[in-house]
């Protein structure tokens, strides 16, 4: 009698003794990780579709194709309302809603990639990491930009600490863009040169060819340049196209520079 009295005890014991640890098992959320502990090299693959899909092929590109005369909008849809310039088509919060908070999206995607780069993140030093981050970064501000003017940047991105960031100039972010884009450039360099390959498979879009995303870094900075494009008055050498009165000359446009990768 008094072992079956101890057994129950005993079960008891070993339960109340294990308890605190197995509910924190339990309550440990393993399919929605803390976005601290994910690689930055599996969060890149999603900034890769993201950039591709949403910002690059979404409604920017489809009523901007309107405009410029690329596809002939028809039908009773938007696109028939765009090709008849009704402002309110474009004027309309729902008109961009979605590819301004998916953009939004990536590029806070992105700033947590660049931060696990830094010293002491769980990405430090892998340069090419951090050099595709920074392009992708630079082509979707620059997309921003380019659509809406004045947007939020230097303030942007902090969630539920500041809700309502200031708007940057867009002379300002296109001066944050070119930085990205020079910080990009030597850090793919140096990974060039050092073979890293700290990404692999998980780059859907280059498969880790730091060459290519040197290339790429090469071929958006000329890209962006289109949008604030300002040319020294009076006769200037080949190549020297400036921002904002002079402040893009280190950054002369590659077109002909001999670098075949360069300009494909």
């Amino acid at each position: 009698m008094k072992l079956y009295k101890f057994i129950p005890a005993a079960a008891l014991l070993l339960m109340a003794s294990c308890s605190e640890d197995e509910m924190d098992r339990i309550n440990t959320d393993h399919g929605n990780p803390p976005i601290d502990v994910i690689n930055g090299r599996l969060m890149i693959t999603d900034a890769i579709t993201s950039t591709g899909f949403t910002t690059a092929s979404g409604d920017y590109s489809y009523y901007a194709s309107v405009y410029n005369e690329q596809i002939f909008g028809t039908g009773n849809n938007q696109f028939k309302n765009a090709e008849l310039r009704q402002i309110s088509e474009v004027a309309g919060s729902s008109t961009f809603n979605n590819v301004w908070n998916g953009t939004y999206a990536t590029l806070l995607n992105l700033k947590s990639i660049i931060a696990k780069c830094g010293e002491g993140g769980l990405n430090s030093g892998q340069k090419d990491l951090l050099g595709m981050a920074q392009v992708l970064a630079a082509l979707n501000w620059g997309i921003l930009t380019d659509m809406h003017g004045d947007i939020p940047c230097s303030e942007a991105l902090q969630g539920g600490a500041l809700k309502q960031p200031k708007l940057d100039t867009q002379e300002s972010i296109y001066k944050y863009i070119f930085a990205l884009l020079d910080d990009a450039i030597a850090n793919l360099t140096e990974a060039k040169t050092k073979g890293m390959s700290n990404v692999g498979d998980q780059d859907l879009l280059y498969g880790n060819d730091n060459s290519k995303w040197l290339a790429a870094a090469h071929a958006v900075d000329p890209v962006l340049l289109i949008g604030p494009l300002d040319v020294a008055a009076g006769p200037v050498a080949a190549g020297d196209v400036r921002i904002g009165g002079g402040g893009r000359l280190a950054h002369a446009v590659p077109l002909l520079d001999g670098v075949e990768g360069w300009n494909s």
